[in-house]
C-alpha cells in the first residue's frame, strides 16, 4: 500500500466514486471535468493511451512515415485527413467571366487579362 502506482489506483478509484455521485446528484459539470482528470491521471500511470485526435479520414499519428510532414505533399496529407483542396470554397465563374479567358480573382475582378 506505501507503492505510489498502489496509491494511484487507488485515488482513481476515490475520485470515480466521486464523478459518479456528482452524475448523481445532476452535477455534469463537475462529473465530467472530473473524468477528464480521471482520464489524465490514468494516462500518466500508464493505465490509458492519450486520447486520438481525428481530424478527418486518418489521425496524423495513424499516418505511415511517407504522410509525415518531411516528403509528403500538402494534397496527399489533406487527402488522408479528409480535408478538402483549397479552393474548393470558391464561387464559380459566370459565363461572361469564362468568356473572358483571363484569371478573375473571387470578388470578380480581372486580375490577368
Amino acid at each position: 500500500m506505501e507503492d505510489p502506482f498502489v496509491q494511484g489506483i487507488e485515488l482513481i478509484e476515490q475520485l470515480g466514486q466521486r464523478e459518479e455521485f456528482y452524475r448523481s446528484q445532476g452535477q455534469s459539470v463537475k462529473a465530467d471535468a472530473l473524468k477528464r482528470y480521471i482520464s489524465l491521471k490514468e494516462m500518466q500511470l500508464g493505465m490509458r493511451k492519450g486520447i486520438p485526435e481525428k481530424v478527418g479520414g486518418v489521425s496524423p499519428n495513424e499516418m505511415p512515415p511517407e504522410m509525415g510532414a518531411v516528403g509528403a505533399s500538402p494534397d496527399s496529407v489533406r487527402a488522408a485527413m479528409g480535408v478538402s483542396p483549397p479552393g474548393l470554397s470558391r464561387r464559380p465563374q459566370t459565363a461572361q467571366e469564362r468568356s473572358q479567358r483571363g484569371i478573375v480573382s473571387p470578388a470578380g475582378e480581372t486580375l490577368i487579362p
